[in-house]
């Protein structure tokens, strides 16, 4: 499992995550904003959420201004 932050401050609202991963990455239309999918946490202009899909990774390597971040989580 990896750990995703979604960086409101750096995202430039292109929309490109969502469309290249919709599974992990929604668009508010009406904000338009993207936000992540699946019990994600949203405080000091961040999200954040876990995820196994390989299609965030490609998101975060896409992104025009690195607003995503992926981690691997420490195993317990």
């Amino acid at each position: 499992m990896k750990k995703i932050i979604l960086d409101y401050g750096k995202c430039a609202h292109c929309g490109l995550c969502a469309n290249v991963c919709p599974e992990v990455f929604g668009w508010d239309a009406k904000s338009s904003e993207p936000f992540l999918k699946n019990k994600s946490k949203k405080e000091q202009g961040r999200a954040s959420g876990e995820t196994d899909n390989p299609c965030a990774e490609e998101a975060a390597r896409l992104c025009p201004v690195a607003a995503i971040e992926i981690a691997n989580l420490k195993k317990k």
